[in-house]
């Protein structure tokens, strides 16, 4: 692998020195609401070692918050530094425990914290997946390499990450307290990065590395003249990139921007239009042109335009096909299969109709439990039935705009689920709210996010017989 040219350097540290400029008010938000987040612990710990901690934890971030800023963009530097050195290793996201070995208590700590950040690294990138796809593309044309994994960009939510946890350490906050930051980071940063994002791909832009590639619906004379004569080009070259890039973007393009005009994508479905098409193409792109996952794709396409201009439902193998190519570029199971309903369902040209089919599918029950759902405290508890008994989790966060919920189980795995599907549950009496008012609060309540109240007892455990909790 060769060195990086100087140009390359050049833009890359130019990258990274715009960060403190992009990054200094949100970031010193951030340690705002910690702040605010460390004095609640305060309060509900009352006397005691736990109360000592916090109050220290308090004191190390005002003394030094300085300090933090300064080293989470020297992380962030280095990071940088270490992808422009050819020999250095690839930066890991949350590295496996070492075979045949005891774990300790203090190796638990840090896989517990390396996992965390690894999750939230990771729906960070979910919902950035477009701009990143297209740094990472920028990236590897720059750096004389295949395209690059969002994981090991710079700029990216795993490179974030890592500085995060660099600069909590180095301001001496205990694991509970990183763990608090961690929570306080995703829940601001979750809404903003796609935007960060945005930006920084645009400075790569200007400065000239393959300028005007962007994921919007292309007509044939924007596709470079060298799309066709990709077969002819040594695999390896950045014209060769070039090309199956822009014959991918504009085969998945084209095939949405017909959809959309056939009604089948309404511009209510924007955010999941772009991010198919971020995954789709990275589905061509990991295959290449000429392959048969290649020709699958476009054949699969094909049939959906052709049953939409009879505005007739695809055939049922489509959205399966869709589904399992989601999953192959690392989609979980319902991410897929509600990426490939949005491309294959039959749905109102209108935003107005999309925005109302939710709640007009929902029973009066079912629109009553995602309400309450909407308005509980985080933290609270909920359960779920299994085959073997009763699930607990807690509420981590709620995301209004995709109607999600991150929930955390009592071993601390968390998951997203959506809040229409735990609605459902909950009017069939397969889920139900423990306790309105959490015990003890992992996070902090989401900006505007106010608990409804509830009548005493009315949750505390499993629903009566011949009620449905949540109802």
């Amino acid at each position: 692998m060769s060195e990086p040219s100087a140009r390359a350097r050049r833009i890359v540290a130019d990258l990274v020195d715009s960060l403190p400029a992009l990054l200094a008010q949100p970031l010193d938000a951030m340690l705002v609401e910690l702040d605010d987040h460390y004095a609640r612990r305060v309060l509900q710990a009352g006397l005691g070692a736990s109360r000592d901690a916090w109050i220290e934890s308090r004191r190390r971030l005002a003394e030094g918050r300085a300090l933090f800023a300064a080293t989470f963009f020297e992380g962030l530097k280095r990071e940088a530094l270490a992808l422009m050195d050819p020999r250095a290793p690839q930066p890991t996201v949350a590295p496996a425990a070492p075979a045949q070995r005891r774990l300790s208590l203090v190796d638990a700590d840090v896989l517990d914290e390396e996992g965390r950040l690894g999750a939230i690294g990771a729906r960070h990138e979910h919902r950035a997946s477009l701009p990143l796809l297209l740094l990472g593309q920028r990236f590897g044309v720059l750096l004389g390499r295949p395209p690059q994994d969002a994981a090991v960009l710079p700029v990216g939510p795993q490179a974030f990450g890592r500085a995060l946890a660099g600069a909590a350490r180095r301001a001496g906050l205990s694991l509970e307290a990183r763990i608090a930051l961690y929570t306080v980071y995703d829940m601001g940063f979750m809404r903003r990065f796609p935007e960060f994002a945005e930006t920084m791909d645009a400075s790569v832009d200007r400065a000239g590395v393959l300028p005007g590639l962007a994921f919007v619906p292309l007509r044939p004379r924007d596709v470079p003249g060298h799309a066709g004569r990709g077969v002819a080009t040594p695999a390896g070259s950045d014209t060769a990139r070039s090309a199956a890039d822009a014959e991918a973007t504009r085969i998945v393009n084209e095939a949405v921007a017909r959809l959309r005009e056939s009604g089948r994508v309404p511009e209510a479905l924007a955010s999941e239009r772009r991010e198919t098409i971020a995954a789709m193409t990275r589905y061509l792109l990991r295959h290449g042109q000429g392959s048969s996952e290649w020709k699958a794709c476009v054949d699969t396409a094909r049939s959906v335009l052709e049953a939409a201009a009879r505005k007739e439902p695809p055939p049922p193998e489509a959205r399966g096909w869709i589904e399992g190519a989601l999953r192959s570029v690392g989609y979980g199971n319902e991410d897929a299969r509600r990426l490939a309903e949005g491309l294959t369902s039959m749905q109102s040209a209108t935003a107005t109709a999309s925005q109302a089919r939710g709640a007009a599918t929902r029973s009066a029950r079912e629109q009553r439990c995602r309400e309450r759902l909407a308005a509980l405290s985080i933290g609270t508890q909920l359960g779920f039935s299994s085959r073997d008994g009763m699930v607990r989790t807690r509420l981590r966060y709620f995301y209004p705009e995709p109607g999600l919920l991150l929930l955390a189980t009592e071993d601390g795995q968390e998951a997203l689920f959506e809040i229409d599907a735990v609605a459902r549950q909950m009017a069939e009496g397969q889920a139900w709210v423990i306790r309105s008012r959490p015990v003890e609060a992992d996070a902090p309540a989401a900006p505007g996010d106010a608990a409804s109240p509830v009548a005493p007892g009315a949750d505390d455990g499993r629903p009566s017989a011949g009620r449905s909790a949540g109802a």
